[in-house]
């Protein structure tokens, strides 16, 4: 989209103050008169992937389908049942499923990692002393031997007064960095990612520029941003 992700996340520097065109969003379009809220774009383009996939039939990412039932053959009469679960020729019977590309069966597991409430550290990886780019996990994260990378996921801490329950999808910070060695997980991801979801709500323009709204993203601003996460490990 070419924006600015600090921008798109409703953050500014205060050493770089943003141009009319770089404005930090806000969430909602109802935050400001005539400009479009993240909240908006998200539902357009999950409205754009929803139609692909009615499209292909098949599921953009992996996915857990749940619930899915189907009928399988059954004699006429009432009376009878079938006990060979084949066809009227003999043969097994076969069932379609709603969606294709079928990876593999299982019921998807969530399992918070640790205590939750995990400390994370910001860092300035590119020296310019205006703002911390990259968060990371504090000291890594202890997870079973093996576990694969991709099963590791970040969330917004239960703790939080905005989450109303811990481990909700809604609530998922993504994309993450995420390195497994042995039974030790380093996890980085974008400072912006994790704003207190309460400053987002703000309404109330600057007084210093009444159309200028957005988090404070400065350097010993980084109470304005998330001290803890909770880790889980989401698998099949």
């Amino acid at each position: 989209m070419g924006i600015n992700p600090t921008h798109f996340n409703g953050v500014y520097v205060p050493s770089h103050e943003p141009t009319v065109c770089e404005q930090p969003w806000l969430s909602f379009a109802w935050q400001a008169a005539n400009r479009v809220g993240r909240e908006e774009v998200a539902e357009a383009i999950a409205d754009a992937e929803a139609d692909l996939e009615g499209y292909l039939r098949y599921r953009l990412v992996p996915f857990w389908e749940v619930n899915e039932w189907h009928e399988t053959i059954r004699p006429v009469r009432k009376d009878l049942f079938n006990l060979s679960n084949t066809g009227i020729r003999g043969f097994a019977q076969t069932v379609q499923a709603d969606w294709g590309y079928l990876v593999s069966g299982g019921i998807r597991q969530k399992d918070l990692i640790g205590q939750g409430d995990n400390a994370i550290d910001f860092s300035d990886v590119d020296g310019d002393v205006e703002y911390e780019e990259v968060a990371t996990v504090t000291g890594g994260v202890a997870v079973p031997v093996g576990t694969p990378e991709c099963e590791i996921h970040v969330y917004f801490p239960a703790s939080n007064p905005m989450v109303a329950t811990g481990g909700e999808d809604q609530w998922e910070i993504k994309p993450i960095n995420v390195t497994v060695v042995g039974a030790l997980a380093t996890i980085t991801f974008r400072r912006e990612q994790c704003v207190l979801p309460e400053l987002q709500l703000e309404i109330v323009p600057d007084a210093a520029d009444s159309h200028h709204r957005g988090v404070d993203g400065g350097l010993t601003a980084d109470a304005n941003f998330l001290a803890t996460v909770d880790v889980y490990r989401v698998y099949n």
